[in-house]
Order: C-alpha cells, then structure tokens, then sequence
C-alpha cells in the first residue's frame, strides 16, 4: 500500500541514506554530522528555531544533504493537491528533480515510485491509512512479547481479548 506515511517513510529512508554516505565520504570534515541525524529527518514545522537554524547550516555546509532535503520537503507538498492533474504535473517535475539530484537513493526512490505511480492519486482521491490496524497489530505483538510466548493458540487469543478488550482487570465482585 502506498499511502502518505508509507511515502513519507521511504522518502527519510533516502534522506538517512544520503545522510550515512556523506558521512562515510572520508575527504569531509564530519564533526559536525555526528548526533545530527534527527534534526534532518524532522518536520520543519516541528522544531524550534534554533533547531531549524542549526539544521539549516548543516544542509547548507553539506551541499549533498541540502540536494537530498529539499525533494523531501517537495514532495510533501504533493498531498495538498486536489486535482490529480496538478499531482501528476507535481510528481513528474518532482521526478525530474529527483533523478538529477546525484543521489542513488533520491534516484532508486524516484523510479520505485514511478513504478506504483498508479496507486499515488488514488491516495489523493481516498485517504486511507492502514494506520488503525498496524496499530492494532504493535498492541498484540507487546502481549506476546510481555508473555514471552504462549503455550496455545487459545490462551493467546484470551490474552489478546481480555487486554485489548476493554474488560476491568479488577472487576468488583457482588453478591447476589
């Protein structure tokens, strides 16, 4: 499925990428990529100013992380189209840009993308996530992880009932 936060996933992946590759570029001073990766691969609109700031000038000193940032944030702006016309116009020019960038992941990530380009506005057209099950599904696996197994299928499944249930795990008893 290939919904909003699934695209946003794989487009920080590529960020990360292009983060680990220039770090691992022994020509470049790298000081000051050490314990930056959060500020790169966060939202703008969520950090503080001087966190923008400092994220600012370590794109700007690293010109490859600046060529890798701003596809991301480009293609942000895809989501707020309407018509899947000017999504389709967006998404080409953001291909075009992508696939220049001189950056294998931007460019693999481009092409996976061309590649499902057909399931893209048909998020547009209904956003919905998969969102509600996976958390659903990150509940049961901490049951399962807590129990550190089970021994049947059958007391899982009472397990999973009784705490994703809603049921009072100190229930009043009364006397009839």
């Amino acid at each position: 499925m290939f919904d909003k936060y699934r695209i946003a996933g794989y487009l920080g992946e590529a960020l990360d990428k292009t983060r680990k590759g220039v770090s691992a570029d022994t020509s470049l001073d790298r000081t000051e990529l050490k314990g930056r990766r959060w500020p790169l691969l966060r939202n703008p609109k969520n950090m503080t100013h001087a966190k923008n700031l400092a994220s600012h000038s370590l794109r700007k000193e690293y010109a490859a992380l600046g060529r890798g940032w701003s596809p991301v944030q480009a293609f942000k702006k895809l989501w707020e189209f309407r018509s899947e016309t000017w999504a389709l116009k967006h998404f080409k020019r953001w291909y075009f840009w992508a696939t220049h960038s001189r950056l294998a992941p931007f460019i693999k990530l481009a092409r996976m993308l061309k590649r499902h380009l057909a399931n893209i506005p048909t998020c547009l057209r209904k956003p919905i996530t998969n969102a509600a099950a996976e958390g659903l599904n990150s509940k049961i696996q901490l049951i399962k992880y807590r129990a550190r197994g089970y021994r049947n299928a059958d007391r899982f499944e009472r397990a999973i009932h009784f705490q994703l249930g809603g049921l009072d795990p100190l229930p009043t008893h009364t006397k009839v």
